[in-house]
């Protein structure tokens, strides 16, 4: 037999993992990512960000500017935390990014790699109305 602190805690947790597992990201985000390029130069550039949720399928498309519509690979959501990979047309490897969905907003951090060596940048988006 449990006991009731055992039975509230498990309460607890389930409430707490299905908090975490309905994190909503479909829709549309725009914002900015701040990007280190390989010579060590840092610069921004604005990100329009969609999203479909479909049960445990995550797809979507990410540019530039909102024609830009470049295919999110490999998407997955895991809690709070979204990842996912984009082949940029002018880039022969994946960038990969790992967002985490906080207050509305998605935050995190991307990687990759060019001819000319590692790229990194911080992504911060925000839910857009269109």
């Amino acid at each position: 037999m449990c006991s009731p602190k055992t039975i509230a805690g498990f309460f607890l947790l389930l409430g707490l993992a299905a908090a975490c597992a309905a994190a909503d990201v479909s829709g549309k985000w725009t914002g900015t990512a701040e990007v280190k390029l390989p010579d060590g130069e840092v610069r921004t550039y604005p990100l329009h960000l969609e999203i479909t949720r479909s049960g445990e399928r995550i797809t979507g498309t990410i540019g530039r500017e909102p024609e830009e519509k470049l295919p999110l690979e490999k998407a997955k959501l895991e809690g709070n935390r979204l990842s996912f990979e984009v082949v940029p047309p002018d880039a022969g490897a994946p960038v990969a990014f790992e967002l985490e969905v906080a207050e509305g907003r998605l935050e995190g951090k991307l990687r990759g790699e060019t001819d000319g060596g590692p790229l990194s940048g911080k992504v911060t988006l925000a839910r857009s109305a269109g």
